[in-house]
């Protein structure tokens, strides 16, 4: 019957196309709904491995706040074993990386010596209240299982994730420093070690041995397929296990405090696909002087876990998912979900320079001339000249009063010059004028060459902000340096030449030169 339950929800779901969330694949990965103890009998539980007589092995469920409030595994009577005073530094146990629990685990078969000693302060004085009475107390090592909620796909890549923190009171003699978390097809048995077919996998480069809080371990996972249990402990047995002693007093601690040598807890296993995920903003773009607009962390939603919390980091500082900007500037946006995965994008914000047609009032042609009046050139922009012209230049041959409007994304500017007619004796001279050249150093090009103009000139050259770089009367070849005798960036410049080539006639001609590579 549930079966068929199942299979109508699934069915429903599907019809309603809504997507397939994936999801952790460990039960009870923090602990919060766990047992006392572990107990294989609670459905979706973490369980010991069946095969031992001591069924229940390994703490779990408790927290710092309480840190009296469970027994040890084998728990013994502390009147016996030891005083408060020898374990009262339980709270040391760390507080959890995820909620309020997480797990315990000995790693090693470990026989301990011990003594009796009278009621004294035996943290401080144990050497002088110990009596002849002692004997051995063993402690074998523990493991933990749990049913994944479903079974791993041949060679599909998982990631399995998990936080793990040295014991800050394992004072027992030898610890080891081995563990792992191997996965199985069928329920592993607690001997199953002793074959020494298995292997500490999924373990962390370093060993942590030191108390320096709880780390963070990740690896990815290629599924053999249909493994359904995960498994934490040491699979190794003694004589393969790194070990080592501690450097703290063993009999004043050994007497009441079963030695847990590491803390697990935040134990995740999901599809290496389920966190893929991409943000994106907007291209870079210029704005107009005075405006803004808003920029909106664009971000798909790819990331399939369950319970996605998003959050969103700017560069301006804020956190909300989007922002507005109102000058130019570098913006980038960091998009993070449930504290793990994260991407990020940047976008280039500009202004729009403002724009100068570098037009004369007016300019004097002979009456058999034609000139040809140009603005500057920008890809995007609008021009239309009063004569009908839709380019960024017109030509005339008659005296006439000439305009044009330049249309931007953020004005529009209009200009005006007169045309003057002149009866010109002489042929005026035709100079050559280059559109470009490329200050560059490697002697090819190097020098702005105005060819074919007369001894009495002018030549001066504007940047695209009306600011004069460059005059020379009479005219001399320009490097493209500024007047500072500073190199200028590349880009377009307005030139104007003014020349006298006959008594009585001034020839005023304008246009723009380009300094490139």
């Amino acid at each position: 019957m549930r079966f068929w339950a199942y299979l109508i929800l699934l069915l429903l779901i599907q019809g309603f196309g809504r997507t397939m969330y994936a999801q952790n694949l460990v039960y009870n990965h923090s602990f919060e709904n766990q047992s006392d103890h572990f107990n294989q009998s609670i459905p979706d539980s973490w369980f010991n491995p069946p095969g031992w007589d001591t069924a229940d092995w390994g703490i779990i469920g408790f927290h710092p706040t309480s840190p009296f409030s469970f027994k040890p595994p084998n728990s013994v009577d502390t009147a016996w074993f030891g005083w408060r005073t020898c374990y009262n530094r339980l709270h040391t146990t760390p507080s959890a990386f995820d909620g309020r629990s997480y797990i315990g685990l000995h790693l090693y078969d470990t026989l301990i010596y011990t003594k009796i000693y009278y009621p004294a302060s035996c943290c401080t004085s144990v050497f002088d209240s110990l009596i002849d009475r002692d004997s051995l107390y063993s402690f074998p090592r523990s493991f933990a299982s749990t049913k994944l909620k479903s079974g791993l796909i041949k060679d599909t890549a998982y990631v399995l994730e998990y936080a793990v923190h040295a014991d800050t009171y394992s004072q027992f003699g030898l610890i080891t420093k081995s563990f792992g978390l191997i996965f199985t097809n069928d329920t592993l048995r607690y001997d199953d070690y002793l074959t020494n077919s298995l292997s500490n996998a999924n373990s962390p480069a370093r060993v942590y041995t030191a108390n320096d809080g709880w780390a963070k371990v990740k690896h990815k996972v290629i599924a053999q397929g249909d493994e359904r249990f995960l498994n934490i402990g040491n699979f190794q047995q003694d004589a393969f296990s790194a070990w080592s002693y501690p450097s703290t007093d063993t009999i004043c601690t050994g007497f009441a405090y079963s030695p847990f040598q590491y803390y697990f807890d935040a134990i995740y296993l999901y599809k290496a696909t389920d966190t893929v995920f991409h943000v994106n903003l907007p291209a870079d773009t210029a704005i107009c002087p005075g405006t803004s607009f808003n920029l909106h962390a664009q971000h798909d939603d790819g990331f399939k876990l369950e319970d996605t919390v998003k959050t969103f980091e700017w560069n301006t500082g804020s956190t909300d998912s989007s922002i507005t900007v109102n000058g130019p500037g570098t913006y980038w946006v960091k998009v993070t979900y449930n504290q793990r995965w994260w991407d990020s994008d940047t976008i280039v914000v500009s202004e729009v320079p403002p724009y100068y047609t570098g037009l004369f009032a007016d300019s004097t042609i002979c009456d058999d001339k034609t000139l040809r009046i140009q603005v500057p050139n920008i890809p995007g922009y609008t021009y239309r000249w009063s004569n009908g012209s839709k380019r960024n230049y017109t030509e005339v041959s008659d005296s006439d009063q000439v305009s044009v409007t330049v249309t931007t994304p953020c004005e529009t500017v209009m200009d005006t010059v007169q045309i003057h007619l002149k009866d010109c004796t002489p042929d005026e001279p035709e100079i050559f004028v280059p559109t470009a050249f490329t200050p560059n150093g490697d002697g090819l090009n190097d020098l702005w060459l105005i060819y074919g103009l007369p001894p009495k000139n002018e030549v001066q050259v504007y940047d695209r902000w009306g600011q004069q770089v460059y005059y020379s009367s009479p005219y001399e070849p320009w490097d493209g340096m500024g007047k500072n005798n500073e190199p200028l960036p590349l880009g377009i410049y307005i030139y104007k030449i003014t020349f006298r080539y006959y008594p009585g006639i001034t020839v005023n001609q304008s246009g723009w030169v380009s300094i490139l590579k």
